[in-house]
């Protein structure tokens, strides 16, 4: 009167356990894959933001050498005669990216970085805005020389901020990203 317990399908069980286990491990590692490429490409992307920035950077650097942002020094008859400049491939005209005023003079410009499929670099851009005014506590006067204020005393505000979309995407894209360079001039004594 004993009952008799028939122990055929326990193989099948454990396969099932087994196939389960290992499809849950598969799963997970997937799933960390898929997060780290999203985050690597966005490193990458986060890279291509701050190499935009720094050529707007570089950019500025070459050309207020020659005091074209608006510190021309009175009587530069080589600095007042520069009407363009050229950054990259692109040549800007000052006049349509300088507003002035009194005591300010202002320059906004974007630079444009092509799609280049061989070297597989993304569309980018950079976009400049440099403030120049006139700052009672001190400054640079317009030939280099350090003021402690009054006319002609000048500071300078510089922001480079890059893309890693176009111009045109900037504002339109949620996976744009933007690297910024804030540049102030140093006064040393």
């Amino acid at each position: 009167m004993f009952l008799k317990v028939k122990k055929q399908g326990i193989a099948i069980l454990y396969a099932v356990l087994l196939i389960t286990v290992i499809m849950t491990i598969g799963l997970l590692l997937s799933d960390i894959i898929t997060k780290q490429i999203i985050l690597s490409s966005t490193v990458r992307s986060s890279q291509e933001a701050f190499s935009a920035a720094i050529s707007g950077r570089e950019c500025f650097n070459y050309w207020d050498q020659y005091g074209v942002f608006g510190t021309c020094p009175d009587g530069d008859m080589e600095c007042q005669a520069i009407t363009t400049i050229k950054c990259g491939e692109h040549d800007l005209v000052l006049a349509d990216i300088q507003e002035s005023s009194p005591t300010e003079i202002r320059t906004v410009f974007d630079i444009s970085h092509a799609e280049d499929k061989v070297k597989k670099i993304a569309p980018m851009c950079t976009r400049v805005s440099v403030k120049v005014n006139e700052n009672p506590s001190g400054g640079y006067r317009p030939d280099g020389q350090l003021c402690s204020g009054g006319p002609n005393c000048f500071r300078t505000f510089v922001v480079a901020s890059g893309y890693n979309s176009s111009c045109a995407e900037i504002g339109n894209s949620p996976r744009t990203l933007e690297r910024s360079i804030r540049i102030l001039d140093d006064l040393v004594e």
